[in-house]
């Protein structure tokens, strides 16, 4: 809870709603994300696509962090989108470990009425804010 507090203190669990779902479709930040590469093998439009757990196989938090260094010193190569990036892929990095501190707390609010496989199904489609939520409520505290 205390990690989950600080992410949310530094405003690291918002992600904007009004935010277009294909933002990195933009032709410039596309073809400047398909040249950039987060591993050999992996650039950070393919990064993007990739579902949390595919990218989790694939890429490591070191990775993320050589790369987020680099990537900082480009300045404004990414303009626009760089906070949405940023945002993105703070959600793709964390999301393991929100999925994991979540699972007990939300079968603890459905008492167990779920099956864990279908618990693990509904966690996997929700937003770290929502399971930092989830958490919340089953420690019996407030939101905001």
């Amino acid at each position: 809870m205390t990690i989950m507090k600080v992410l949310k203190k530094y405003e690291w669990l918002e992600m904007s709603d009004d935010i277009d779902e294909n933002w990195y479709d933009d032709k410039e930040f596309a073809g400047k994300a398909k040249e950039s590469m987060v591993i050999p093998s992996l650039s950070l439009y393919d990064l993007i696509r990739l579902r949390s757990e595919e990218a989790a196989k694939l890429v490591t938090y070191e990775d993320y962090y050589k790369f987020v260094q680099s990537w900082a010193l480009c300045g404004s190569y990414y303009d626009d989108q760089k906070e949405i990036c940023c945002r993105h892929l703070h959600e793709k990095l964390t999301k393991r470990f929100f999925r994991r501190w979540a699972l007990d707390p939300f079968m603890d609010l459905t008492r167990q009425r779920l099956p864990i496989l279908c618990c693990e199904m509904i966690i996997e489609q929700l937003k770290n804010e929502d399971l930092w939520h989830i958490c919340l409520a089953a420690q019996g505290q407030n939101i905001h």
